[in-house]
């Protein structure tokens, strides 16, 4: 996919209440890199700072969000 496709993917299920988890500021680049060595680059997205310790990374499937969970359960705030 272009970019752009995959930008207009990514609105489409971030619409629909996305899985999302939240993860220590901290592992940000840890996340970062395991989300692009295990997930396409439309199913997956990351914001910034949703609160003061933490980033978030939505999940188009619930299988990569759980497992991306497991992964770094010690770091995961609810």
């Amino acid at each position: 996919m272009k970019p752009q496709e995959i930008h207009d993917y990514k609105i489409t299920w971030r619409l629909n209440d996305p899985l999302v988890a939240k993860l220590h500021m901290n592992f940000e680049q840890q996340g970062k890199d395991w989300c692009r060595e295990y997930l396409k680059p439309q199913a997956w997205a990351f914001q910034k700072w949703i609160t003061p310790e933490a980033h978030a990374f939505s999940f188009e499937n619930e299988m990569s969000h759980n497992r991306f969970v497991q992964k770094f359960r010690k770091h995961i705030y609810e």
